[in-house]
């Protein structure tokens, strides 16, 4: 009980990113028409025709997305998760298979990109929410707050939870690794 309290305390206002569709989309996507490249980019025509033509170090056309905010979300998801990282613009694909625990070391360390590291943390407490540490009864408690809103919802959290949660909750090891990370993790902030 006294480990809860001591959660909640270094957790208490902590931004939450939801990302509106759920990293396991992305990540298939990124397995399924990426693993087989070094990078991609934006095709310069992609402000022509209204879609997001993602080419290869190639030049070929490897993916579409119909949005920039999807586009700009699956960059997001994959470099908090530590697949791919910007290099001048283009994305560089640093890693193409990570075991959970890598996952785990990339989603604690920072990032100089302020969206990223909101991201990771983000994973943090949806972490806490598949080992019901967060959950229906004390999540208020926890005070999070949404990047644009003051309040997050539990289904929120809920829908939020990937392969990477899960993947975590099936190893006794991998679960205190993640939990001792959390005492010394600095969460961003909203006050007020």
């Amino acid at each position: 009980m006294e480990f809860k309290e001591e959660l909640k305390e270094i957790i208490k206002n902590a931004i939450f990113h939801t990302v509106g569709t759920n990293a396991k989309s992305y990540l298939k996507r990124f397995r399924d028409n990426y693993l087989e490249f070094n990078s991609f980019y934006i095709s310069p025509s992609s402000k022509i025709n209204n879609n997001i033509n993602v080419m290869n170090e190639n030049d070929k056309e490897i993916d579409i997305f119909t949005s920039d905010a999807t586009y700009d979300q699956f960059c997001l998801v994959l470099t908090a998760f530590g697949y791919i990282k910007n290099v001048n613009g283009n994305w560089k694909i640093i890693n193409k298979e990570l075991s959970t625990k890598q996952i785990a070391d990339n989603i604690f360390s920072k990032s100089l990109n302020k969206n990223v590291s909101i991201y990771r943390q983000s994973k943090i407490i949806t972490l806490l929410v598949n080992l019901n540490i967060i959950n229906e009864s004390n999540y208020q408690d926890f005070k999070l707050k949404g990047k644009r809103t003051n309040q997050v919802k539990i289904k929120n959290l809920k829908a939020e939870v990937s392969p990477w949660e899960k993947d975590v909750c099936l190893d006794a090891e991998l679960i205190t690794y993640c939990l001792k990370k959390i005492e010394n993790y600095e969460f961003i902030k909203k006050e007020k």
